[in-house]
């Protein structure tokens, strides 16, 4: 597989070559993969040269295709573990244009792991503070990081300043591999925190998606974009290789090839788009039709219409060189290229029209060889007229090229054949094979703002647009009562919904439509019952392909997913078992926003099918955040609904894409947090949640208060009083004498078994959002400050959270009798109201239970429960740690496997669990998310469509990483 030549001519291909930063490529020893670098470079009729950056020649297996700007790599496996800076230079007729990038050697040892950027975002130093950190891994667990400017650490998460190639390795002697992430500059002008940026949107166009190998394809992902500020790195990867820049020009072998598309923007957030590539096995030819205004026409040819001609039009020279042929240029030339030919000697036949004697002849070649003067044997005066060249042609298996210069002005030429059989055709032949039909341009339309209250000068942006094989000529934006031309035009809005096209036309005439909406509300009116719905997933109409799994951080506790089906290029079939159908029941008429809270592992897992009351499917592929747990994702089509009863029907496109909640709304209000009480599954927010004999439920103003602990009235408080500490935050550790900053709790636990905490809490900003957590007073004492996935706990008001140990999920094995829970000031200000303990996983909702710390005997029982030897524990009780259960162990069996392979984990951690499936090579086949909700997770993944081989498998539970091989036989 490799990259062809582009030869379209762009506005900026009329000066020197553009280069754009090539990104870092990791090569694999013992093996051959390919790097396609073409899309880096802007310009006509470009070729390639590479040398090291010190101006060195390239090691002796690193190959460059001059013709192609393609790289392959054979890398011996005495250069595992070193470094490579490549120059790549692209040339034109007159000018040139350089740009580098970093090349790693790997070796694929299964003893060890070292991966330099575990979270495998971009790494762009920060706006505000210069500032990224980098995410290492290494199964040793030991870390050696240099970088620019003598850069040296030892952590597994250093913070950086400056840009440059930062090198992962280990000190363990037995693991010799080393992992590279390159960290850019901060973006000029970007001023967007990466906390409340809108991830870009990938978008793929591609000239063709099918034909006979080997199939040539331009790609083009310039209609990606950012709402809030730009695409700044285009990454293509395939089985089969990768390509880097926005415009790579590939050509692929025999088979089916899915193209992903990577987008990067200037917070270094990530999105993707992908393609699937058609390629029929190779067929040898022997024969071809090839129209002249279809090939590679020169600026010393025109192009002319005439009825007469075989495809309406004709090409003819307006210079003369009849002593020797023009100069080797392509001004000079038209250019034949023949794929898939059978070696052996052609025939030439032209449709010439040479009105007299002085008007012709031609120079001729083949693949860049001698040029034959073709001075005698055509009619003239006689119009077009087929006539065939004495000279016989020598082609190669494969590609050739058959070039035409001109000798003498004013001879024109219609149409060639080429062919083993010496018959002269008649007529105007057969259908070319050289005149591929316009590629339509593809229209992205944007607006800012795109909601508000009131009159709104709005933006209107089309710049986004784009033509795969030509340039957009025309813009034209529609919408009710006005309209609008140009990629950027301004516009005034008065209050209202507004469905705003644009279609754009390229320089063929064809055309593109794309919709953007804009809402503007007359005033800002809190919403009425009439037109919010809130709904949860797992309480809609969910189809047999649909499962629903339990998980804390869902917003009932519970979410819907389908697992191993997709459907990419059209929705599935329209049966109840591939969709979840919400009912939304006495709206009014109107037009909608819908929000969905959903946890998106990657980007291969971040996309549904959408619809209203059975109307077509929108296709939401679009703006979902990514690898960050739930999250409220607004779809960005709007929905019309109508007076009274209305459905609206989730189908799945890609399978692990978890839906928790839908919120419908037609006013300006946004989701936070959970949202509010869903209303179709019986139960309200005012309803409490249901207990069980092992639910214990405490007021938080009723435990054993210290000193410096407040209670403070609410409204929104369980029992309309919360507490929270008003002396000074403290964050280091807890003093066990400073009593006035701790709170108690006694619980009788009825039975033995594994609980789980939970705190009703508002955490209001980021120096407000932990307590210091403790159960019974021979365990330590533990951080509670942020969520399991690692990013700031924060609330929206009073909100449950399940307590976690700095991050990592715990529970807590109890026997049955007395234990303490006890809290303990760690940022001042955090507010307290109410607890549970409970043997169910579930996340509370609403005030939860009733609670029973709160009688008269409360208070002197846990005053006698802590007056204590701290060291007291309830008879018969184990002495463990609160995060304590037993040791990680990960089994694959059977290994080797046939055709599926069991995964057992044990581990004492809950939550989601990512599963990646890898490649002898390192790459990255497939991944899995599944929750873990107790401590051992068994699942089955299919290999039978593996080839054979050996692959590896790398879990990942909260910031634990194992990693196992197994066999496919």
């Amino acid at each position: 597989m490799h990259a062809t030549p582009r030869f379209a001519a762009t506005a900026t291909e009329a000066f020197a070559p553009v280069a754009t930063p090539i990104n870092a490529y990791t090569t694999h020893a013992n093996d051959t993969e390919v790097y396609v670098v073409n899309g880096a470079f802007e310009g006509s009729q470009l070729t390639y040269s590479a040398t090291l950056s010190d101006g060195k020649s390239l090691p002796s297996w690193v190959d460059l295709d001059r013709e192609t700007g393609t790289f392959t790599f054979s890398a011996p496996a005495s250069v595992v573990g070193q470094n490579f800076r490549i120059k790549v230079t692209a040339h034109d007729s007159n000018s040139s244009s350089s740009t580098q990038f970093y090349l790693a050697v790997d070796d694929n040892a299964f003893n060890c792991t070292v991966d330099a950027n575990t979270d495998e975002l971009t790494k762009l130093l920060g706006c505000a503070n210069g500032t990224v950190r980098l995410r290492g891994y290494t199964s040793t667990d030991s870390y050696q990081w240099t970088g620019p400017n003598g850069f040296t650490s030892t952590e597994a998460e250093p913070l950086v300043s400056r840009s440059g190639l930062y090198i992962l390795t280990t000190d363990d002697g037995g693991c010799t591999r080393r992992s590279i992430v390159e960290v850019f500059p901060a973006v000029s002008g970007c001023s967007v925190s990466s906390k409340n940026n809108i991830i870009p949107v990938g978008r793929i166009s591609a000239n063709q998606t099918s034909g006979t190998a080997p199939l040539t394809v331009n790609f083009d992902g310039r209609s990606s974009s950012d709402a809030d500020g730009k695409v700044i790195d285009y990454t293509w990867n395939w089985n089969e290789g990768a390509a880097s820049g926005a415009r790579p020009a590939i050509t692929f072998s025999a088979g089916t090839h899915e193209v992903v598309l990577t987008v990067t923007d200037d917070t270094g957030a990530k999105s993707t788009d992908r393609v699937s590539i058609s390629v029929s096995e190779f067929t040898a030819s022997t024969s071809y039709w090839l129209e002249a205004e279809c090939a590679e026409v020169g600026k010393n040819w025109s192009t002319q219409s005439s009825s007469s001609a075989a495809g309406g039009s004709f090409v003819v020279p307006t210079k003369t060189s009849t002593s020797s042929s023009p100069g080797d240029a392509a001004d000079n030339r038209i250019r034949f290229t023949l794929q898939d030919v059978e070696a052996g000697n052609y025939h030439l036949f032209a449709r010439v029209d040479a009105s007299d004697n002085t008007s012709d002849s031609y120079w001729v070649r083949t693949n860049g060889g001698s040029w034959f003067q073709w001075n005698s044997g055509i009619e003239t005066a006689t119009g077009f007229k087929w006539n065939k060249m004495p000279e016989s042609l020598n082609l190669k298996a494969g590609s050739n090229t058959i070039d035409i210069a001109y000798r003498e002005s004013g001879t024109r030429l219609d149409k060639i054949k080429v062919t083993t059989n010496s018959s002269k055709p008649g007529g105007v032949g057969d259908a070319a094979a050289n005149c591929v039909s316009n590629e339509p341009p593809v229209a992205v339309a944007l607006a800012t703002p795109d909601s508000g209250s009131g009159t709104q000068t709005v933006t209107l942006d089309g710049s986004r647009s784009s033509d795969v094989d030509g340039s957009i000529k025309a813009y034209a934006w529609k919408w009710s009562g006005g309209s609008a031309t140009g990629s950027r035009p301004q516009i005034t809005l008065s209050p209202g919904n507004y469905s705003i096209s644009l279609t754009v036309t390229d320089d063929d005439g064809a055309t593109d439509t794309d919709v953007v909406a804009v809402q503007l509300s007359a005033e800002m009116t809190q919403p009425g019952n009439n037109n919010e719905f809130w709904l949860e997933a797992e309480c809609a109409a969910v189809g047999s392909r649909w499962t629903t799994q339990s998980s804390g951080s869902a917003s009932n506790g519970s979410y819907v997913v389908v697992r191993g089906s997709n459907a990419y290029n059209s929705a599935p079939s329209d049966v109840a078992d591939n969709r979840v159908r919400f009912e939304v029941n006495a709206a009014t008429a109107g037009t909608y926003r819908l929000f969905a809270r959903i946890d998106a592992p990657s980007n291969l897992d971040d996309s549904y099918w959408v619809r209203v009351n059975g109307q077509s499917w929108y296709r939401w592929s679009s703006g979902m955040q990514q690898r960050n747990g739930f999250q409220w994702n607004k779809m960005p089509q709007s929905l019309q609904l109508r007076a009274g009863n209305n459905t609206i029907d989730f189908a799945y496109r890609e399978d692990g894409t978890r839906l928790d909640k839908v919120f419908i709304t037609s006013g300006s209000r946004n989701p936070t947090g959970n949202g509010d009480a869903a209303t179709n599954c019986g139960q309200t927010e005012e309803t409490p949640t249901a207990s069980s004999a092992t639910d214990y439920w405490m007021e938080a103003e009723c435990g054993s208060l210290g000193s410096d602990w407040a209670t403070f009235k609410d409204s929104d408080a369980s029992a309309g009083t919360y507490t929270a500490f008003t002396g000074s935050s403290n964050t280091k550790a807890v003093v066990e004498s400073d009593r006035e900053e701790h709170i108690h709790y006694t619980v009788d636990v009825k039975e033995s078994g594994t609980y789980y905490l939970f705190l009703r809490m508002d955490a209001p900003s980021s120096s407000e959002n932990s307590f210091w957590v403790r159960v019974d007073a021979h365990n330590k004492w533990f951080p509670f400050w942020k969520n399991t996935n690692g990013t700031t706990l924060m609330t929206k008001g009073m909100e449950w959270r399940r307590v976690n140990n700095d991050t990592k999920a715990v529970s807590f094995k109890l026997s049955a009798g007395t234990h303490i829970i006890s809290i303990a000031n760690r940022e001042a200000g955090t507010r307290l109201d109410k607890l549970l303990l409970s043997k169910s996983a579930t996340l509370p909702t609403g005030q939860g239970g009733g609670a029973t710390n709160c009688g008269s005997n409360s208070a002197s029982t846990v005053m006698f429960a802590t007056s204590g030897s701290s060291s007291t524990q309830p008879a018969n009780e184990e002495v463990v740690e609160v995060e304590a259960v037993e040791e990680t162990t990960l089994s694959l069996y059977p290994n080797p496997a046939i055709n599926d392979l069991t995964v057992e984990l044990t581990s004492g951690y809950e939550g989601r669990v990512d599963m990646i499936l890898i490649d002898a090579a390192g790459r990255r086949l497939r991944d899995y998310t599944l929750d873990k909700a107790g401590d051992q997770l068994r699942t089955q993944i299919n290999v039978s469509d593996l080839p054979k081989g050996m692959y590896r498998l790398r879990v990942l539970e909260g910031d634990q990483q194992m990693i196992k091989p197994f066999v496919r036989m």
